[in-house]
């Protein structure tokens, strides 16, 4: 919790791309594990697309405000789990924060898109369309590949990530690419190693 929070008051003041911040970070932080990383990354990235609302759930949001915010709110934690890691004062807008009604807010605000593109949305297409979109850029990106057709083929490859433990499936357009269950770690894989993917 501690290093997701720094982790986070590194990557919002948005100087440098948050992917990059994240690969400092973690580069100076080398003791952290890999479930520790990605519970890092995820918490972070979390944080980013839903700043707008967090902001809004918050009084004086804080980088610690935002990450406790993000995990009880959006994360699915309850406060058992973030207990060594609140302060006494922070019950009171932790209680207000778990009983928040987000869907009384302002469109643009749930959805922690701009006005301006939310209502340009919504006069291009439709309030629901705008919502879809806005709903859609809420959720993490996948984790696709790209098979490196001077090495292997994709349906090897697929044989491959099968064989080692991995879901995976073809991508939808792309005849070279595979979209991954989940956010497997795959940079220690042949695979990947080699340049097939």
């Amino acid at each position: 919790m501690q290093a997701a929070t720094a982790a986070v008051d590194l990557v919002l003041p948005m100087n440098h791309p948050a992917d990059a911040v994240l690969r400092g970070f973690f580069g100076a932080n080398r003791a952290l594990g890999q479930r520790d990383r990605a519970f890092i990354a995820d918490t972070v990235f979390c944080v980013l697309r839903h700043k707008r609302l967090l902001e809004q759930l918050i009084t004086q949001p804080t980088p610690r405000k935002l990450v406790c915010a993000a995990l009880l709110k959006l994360q699915g934690f309850d406060l058992e789990q973030l207990d060594a890691f609140l302060e006494d004062n922070d019950y009171d807008w932790v209680t207000r924060l778990r009983t928040a009604d987000i869907e009384r807010l302002p469109a643009a605000i749930r959805l922690s898109v701009p006005d301006w593109l939310y209502d340009r949305l919504a006069a291009e297409t439709s309030p629901d369309e705008a919502a879809k979109f806005g709903r859609a850029m809420l959720n993490p990106a996948p984790l696709d590949l790209r098979v490196n057709t001077l090495k292997t083929d994709r349906e090897r490859v697929l044989r491959d990530l099968e064989a080692s433990g991995f879901a995976a499936a073809p991508t939808r357009f792309s005849p070279v690419g595979i979209r991954m269950a989940g956010k497997p770690g795959i940079n220690r894989l042949d695979l990947f190693s080699s340049g097939a993917v």
